[in-house]
């Protein structure tokens, strides 16, 4: 009867979690972009690998966006939250997921100022659509 040397499947063992180490996606190499109209930083295209860190008012205009993450928040020491406000145009936002916390806003559907305090969202049927199970979520207006 032939033993098995642990010494011989060391090698294989670790070049096979080498390989599959390669094939994981790389979450570290996420690349920082942030939105704040009051201090001149509109908003930017974006990557699936960039974040996105909304800090004070930013308006989404027209387009196609695409962020790994999109953080919206208020920052230590600032008055306000930040708020993602999408223009009444077409506009598809592709991102993994999407946090609003401390004081942190999204706000679309809106007609007029005032409507903020009566509906803050009016969602129709094609303007948000979500998809699950690790795909990027997508927001159409």
């Amino acid at each position: 009867m032939r033993k098995a040397h642990a010494c011989g499947l060391l090698p294989l063992l670790s070049l096979s979690l080498l390989f599959v180490g390669m094939l994981l996606p790389v979450r570290g190499l996420a690349s920082s972009k942030t939105c704040n109209d009051t201090a001149g930083m509109p908003l930017t295209d974006g990557d699936a690998t960039t974040d996105l860190e909304v800090t004070g008012p930013c308006e989404v205009k027209a387009g196609t966006y695409t962020y790994r993450n999109v953080n919206i928040y208020k920052k230590p020491g600032a008055t306000t939250g930040g708020s993602l406000t999408f223009d009444d145009a077409k506009i598809d936002l592709f991102a993994e997921s999407i946090l609003m916390e401390n004081h942190g806003c999204l706000i679309a559907g809106i007609v007029a100022p005032q409507a903020i305090l009566e509906s803050p969202v009016r969602p129709t049927t094609d303007a948000a659509s979500r998809r699950r199970s690790g795909r990027p979520t997508r927001l159409r207006r």
